[in-house]
Formats: C-alpha cells, structure tokens, sequence
C-alpha cells in the first residue's frame, strides 16, 4: 500500500476513533473498513458470498443485498427473483452439461475431448448457442 494511502487511512481512523459513540458513527466506520478493505492491495482477495434483506431509507422499500467476494450489490426484488431464475437455470444446465460428458465418456466410449465436442452441439440445440449465454 502506498505510503499516501497508509497515511490517509492513519488520519480517517484517528478521526472516526474521536467521534462520540452511536449510529451513526459506526455506519460511518463500516463504510470506512469496506473502502479500506476495497482498497488495500495487499489484502487477500475475498471469495465468501452473503445475501442479505435490507431496506432502503430513500424508498423505503425492500432490497436484496448481494456481496460477492468484495462487490456489493443492491437489488430491487423483482431483479432479485429474475437473478435467482438465472441461477436455478444455470445450475441445470451445469448438472445436464455434467451428465451428458458423464454418459458419453463411460458409456459410449468417447474420449473427453470428443465428449467436450459433441457438448457443444448439445448446447446449441439446447440454447441456440454453442457459447456460454449471459441472459440479460
């Protein structure tokens, strides 16, 4: 981390450590520590996901909230259940991809690379595309 930033982030956590105790100051803190962490280059990277509920105070609506590694995300849930449809989607496809390869490898006899071949034939009956498809 640069000698800047180390300093920067040294005055930050000197000034949030002076404010007095509260709401307030720990939403602040917690806003401060997910930026420090985004930025420090020497942290590992984060793999975890989390998806949490929130509500927004603007609308006052409920949200989804999606960390993936260090992203966050926020969703209104419409998008959220049109997310989930996309992996549930995914997920059957992976679990179809896996079996076809399973079946043509053991029980017909094709090597994995041969298998991999006729997979993407299998894809483009299947979704038109013999690519991976990102729906949008």
């Amino acid at each position: 981390m640069a000698d800047d930033t180390r300093e920067l982030i040294a005055l930050l956590d000197a000034a949030l450590n002076g404010l007095p105790d509260g709401a307030a100051r720990r939403k602040l803190q917690a806003q401060f520590d997910a930026w420090k962490e985004r930025h420090d280059p020497e942290a590992p990277e984060a793999t975890g996901i989390e998806v949490a509920s929130i509500l927004s105070h603007r609308t006052k609506q409920g949200l989804v909230e999606m960390t993936l590694g260090r992203e966050k995300v926020q969703m209104p849930l419409d998008k959220a259940r049109e997310v989930v449809g996309f992996m549930h989607a995914a997920i059957e496809a992976a679990v179809t991809d896996q079996m076809l390869v399973a079946f043509l490898t053991a029980k017909v006899g094709l090597s994995f690379d041969q298998a991999s071949a006729a997979l993407l034939d299998f894809r483009e009956m299947r979704q038109g595309s013999r690519d991976t498809v990102y729906p949008t």
